[in-house]
């Protein structure tokens, strides 16, 4: 898959995410640190501060595997990285929510279990692929779909 292609299927899922987040924003709320302002004629209702990363995983529906690019979660300066996957050749899109410093700990400590490639054209770029269901089993997360 081209980096450009790979661009394009990612603006898609985070358009599928936000669509999760307006129309379902109870299952992604306590995740977030909310403001709400004093008064009754405020400007706004309430503001979420959190910044998040999205990984769409494509390979997913085929393989029953995520891929976790190493080098991107070191780098992120995100507070949730989310990825969209695909359980068994399906096309119906699911969702794990991770904060960061817990994927970074919880891929520290399950390295023993994952399968490591290469990843990508920049060089000491590895992934760490895991099953599915030890994902969700293993690390914390907050599962959507």
């Amino acid at each position: 898959m081209s980096f450009a292609t790979d661009l394009e299927q990612g603006k898609l899922a985070e358009d599928e995410f936000l669509k999760v987040l307006e129309t379902k924003p109870e299952l992604v709320q306590p995740l977030f640190r909310v403001h709400r302002p004093d008064g009754n004629f405020a400007a706004y209702d309430y503001m979420i501060y959190a910044r998040f990363e999205l990984k769409h995983d494509i390979a997913s529906k085929v393989t029953g595997n995520l891929c976790f690019e190493t080098k991107s979660i070191k780098r992120t300066q995100s507070d949730y990285i989310v990825y969209q996957f695909y359980r068994n050749f399906s096309d119906t899109p699911s969702w794990l929510i991770f904060r960061v410093d817990t994927l970074r700990a919880d891929l520290r400590k399950h390295s023993e279990s994952a399968i490591v490639i290469p990843v990508g054209d920049q060089a000491n770029n590895w992934s760490n692929i895991f099953k599915i269901e030890f994902v969700e089993t293993n690390f914390r997360n907050i599962r959507i779909g």
